[in-house]
């Protein structure tokens, strides 16, 4: 054989091989990613509550209705920002956004959005940010015939109509999402060895309230995880998801959100330091994606993995939430508690700690 044939030889086998490899890597990647519940918000099919039923829904939180005066104004402040763009510009290819939605879903109706987190990602500023939505916040639903809390835009409409909340109430246009259930935390929590948090008195008595549900619900024995103190605790998945739902004593729904932004940030913080095995890659994965809905595409998975190792080695994880200190009060409206914010002052910040990178200390009370 001449030397010209084997070099083509040598070249053709070469391809072969790297054909082989990228085909193998794809199978295992499909096989995976064939595990996530892919939903296009416009095309959602999903059964969802209406708007009567959102409003008993509502009223097994009763509280006493604030003054007439107070809700006129909130009503007038919240049509007042539904126009307003206060001048920011959103478009910096720099940052991406998108929403995580842990959702309820343990009865039969659509899961309510218990957490929703925009998460940020800004490439010039080399910083993750993490924002909590409050769940109560009081605003226009586009579809509803009055204003509500956010978490009834995802019961009612689905993530595209959260979207269009979160739009038109915090000028934020987001367009992709991954949204995850109750029991793919647990799997997280678990895969990963663990959190150790602080846990108070009430807090823990706030746990086992949860606990019993959760037991219920999984077929599990209430006694293997209730037997554990307070101070510096380690909890497993289940423990740490009771945590994240406590919301009846400290500063209650503000304080929550905050457990929920530690236990992540711990979790990410877990994985920058230790990294993790191809086995504990691919145990997360059988667990994880099954719980998981998203409308990323696979190109969209792809690039986020690719980029994955720089963001664990190379990016500061930041976190706070809207509304944040000083600038929100408590409200009853139609027998339902709620939170009133200034959006204006809320926006305006929010674009400030994610598009400039401004210090996100002191903004949570």
């Amino acid at each position: 054989m001449s030397a010209g044939k084997k070099a083509a030889l040598a070249a053709g086998l070469a391809v072969c091989i790297v054909l082989v490899f990228f085909s193998a890597v794809y199978g295992v990647f499909s096989h995976y990613v064939s595990k996530m519940n892919f939903v296009d918000p416009d095309r959602d099919t999903g059964v969802y509550l209406d708007e009567k039923d959102l409003e008993i829904k509502a009223g097994e939180e009763e509280t006493e209705n604030s003054d007439t005066e107070a809700v006129r104004i909130l009503e007038e402040e919240l049509k007042e920002n539904e126009t307003e763009d206060y001048g920011l510009d959103f478009d910096d290819k720099n940052v991406f956004n998108f929403l995580l939605v842990g959702s309820d879903t343990r009865g039969s109706d659509r899961g309510r959005s218990d957490t929703m987190i925009i998460l940020s990602i800004n490439k010039e500023t080399k910083k993750i940010t993490m924002t909590s939505l409050m769940r109560d916040t009081y605003l226009t639903v586009p579809g509803l015939s009055k204003g509500n809390r956010i978490n009834a835009a995802y019961s009612t409409g689905g993530i595209k109509r959260l979207f269009a909340t979160i739009k038109l109430n915090y000028k934020i246009d987001l367009q992709k999402y991954v949204a995850i259930d109750f029991f793919g935390f647990i799997d997280v929590v678990d895969i990963l060895g663990g959190v150790t948090v602080n846990v108070t008195k009430g807090e823990k008595e706030d746990m086992l309230n949860h606990m019993k549900e959760i037991c219920r619900i999984k077929g599990v024995s209430y006694s293997k995880y209730s037997d554990f103190g307070t101070g510096n605790v380690h909890l497993n998945g289940l423990q740490a998801l009771c945590y994240a739902r406590v919301r009846h004593t400290g500063n209650g729904e503000y304080q929550r959100t905050e457990r929920q932004r530690e236990i992540l940030t711990i979790l990410f913080n877990k994985i920058k330091k230790k990294g993790l095995s191809a086995t504990e890659i691919a145990a997360l994965a059988d667990k994880l994606l099954p719980y998981v809905t998203t409308n990323f595409s696979q190109g969209d998975i792809l690039a986020l993995l690719s980029s994955a190792p720089s963001y664990l080695s190379d990016y500061e994880l930041v976190s706070f939430r809207i509304p944040y200190k000083g600038t929100y009060r408590n409200m009853g409206v139609r027998g339902m508690s709620v939170i009133g914010i200034n959006f204006e002052k809320n926006i305006k910040k929010w674009h400030d700690v994610v598009y400039n990178g401004a210090s996100v200390e002191g903004l949570v009370d």
